[in-house]
């Protein structure tokens, strides 16, 4: 086989083995549709949604008016949310009992709430509200998330450390209370740690290595150890302390969070905060909520008649009565990303029926 074709094979088989890191990795979740039919889901991607400017989607999707880019622009949003739920989840998963109770010990505003609710309490908040906080202010979740990345390396890193201490002392024959006193003495302990390893030699060894170059070369190995530890004890000390902190000011910041807190703390049944309105709710309520022509035309006509409103004209005076007429009927409804587009769709309805019942 020629050198070229040798070359090409090669490269072939190369590729075959590093997989195409363009091709994004695809998330196992609920598809688009699912998401939709479960209310709380619904709900949370609506949110997504609004904060990334999806309202035409949305109305789009209620419509079933949906081209194969619309589709398109649903996948990316899909993945983009269950990247968030995927996140969100590792940080709740993270924040078990006697993790949040050393980040309280680093943190005494977390120290209070903790007080009052336990550790179980703040998690549960956390495991219910994260997500949304992911969404909504995505700093602060950064902050969170990097705060935790920063606790996993510096405890890697110690526990790195830990092990290579052990290793060095049972290669050495050196127990870890010697090993302990030189970090503690310096050069008094690192006499005691050469003693040890020198009472292992033959008499040959003994006779051919300094024991001063061995105590000199233990001591200054034991304080870059000593300085090593303290580096990574500082940084996992700082580190606990700004997560104390951020899991605070998230708390207290966010009046979900704090509800669900307060919730715990009185032992409600259910949060007082009523859920956002779900995909499902909407498209029901636009089914099923009635409108009454000859009701709208008289209401219509006296809000013509309201002084404030006599210099719009015939379109301004539509679109202000049909968006006004609207939230008057959205008062006793549910709140959130599918309720304002009800609000919009119905408000649509209103000024199409004025326009063909005058």
């Amino acid at each position: 086989m020629p050198i070229s074709e040798k070359y090409t094979e090669w490269q072939n088989e190369e590729k075959a083995k590093t997989p195409d890191a363009a091709e994004p990795k695809e998330l196992k979740g609920p598809t688009v549709k699912e998401i939709l039919a479960n209310p709380e889901q619904s709900a949370l991607f609506g949110t997504y949604l609004k904060s990334e400017g999806g309202q035409e989607l949305a109305v789009k999707i209620h419509e079933g008016d949906l081209s194969a880019g619309d589709f398109a622009v649903l996948a990316e949003k899909r993945q983009e949310y269950l990247s968030i739920l995927e996140r969100s989840k590792t940080i709740v998963n993270a924040l078990d009992a006697r993790t949040l109770v050393q980040f309280a010990a680093s943190s005494p505003e977390l120290r209070t709430i903790m007080a009052a609710v336990g550790p179980e309490g703040i998690k549960g908040a956390f495991a219910k509200h994260l997500p949304e906080i992911a969404i909504t202010d995505r700093d602060r979740f950064a902050g969170i998330e990097d705060a935790l990345n920063r606790i996993a390396e510096s405890r890697s890193a110690i526990k790195g450390q830990d092990e290579e201490i052990e290793k060095w002392c049972r290669e050495n024959g050196v127990s870890e209370n010697e090993y302990l006193s030189m970090l503690q003495n310096g050069n008094e302990g690192a006499k005691d740690v050469v003693d040890a390893m020198r009472d292992q030699y033959g008499w040959w060894k003994k006779l051919t290595t300094r024991k001063s170059t061995q105590v000199r070369e233990m001591f200054y190995d034991s304080l870059d150890t000593v300085r090593t530890i303290e580096k990574n004890r500082a940084g996992l000390s700082q580190s606990m302390e700004n997560m104390g902190s951020l899991l605070h000011l998230a708390m207290m910041d966010n009046s979900a969070v704090k509800e669900a807190l307060i919730a715990d703390l009185r032992k409600d049944a259910a949060e007082r905060k009523e859920p956002d309105m779900s995909f499902g709710e909407m498209k029901e309520g636009l089914k099923t909520e009635p409108l009454d022509t000859h009701e709208l035309r008289n209401a219509y006509e006296v809000f013509q008649n309201a002084d404030k409103n006599k210099g719009l004209d015939e379109a301004g005076m539509m679109r202000k009565f049909s968006q006004a007429y609207t939230g008057d009927r959205m008062k006793k409804k549910k709140k959130g990303f599918w309720a304002a587009i009800f609000q919009d769709i119905f408000a649509s309805r209103i000024e199409n029926t004025l326009k063909t019942h005058p």
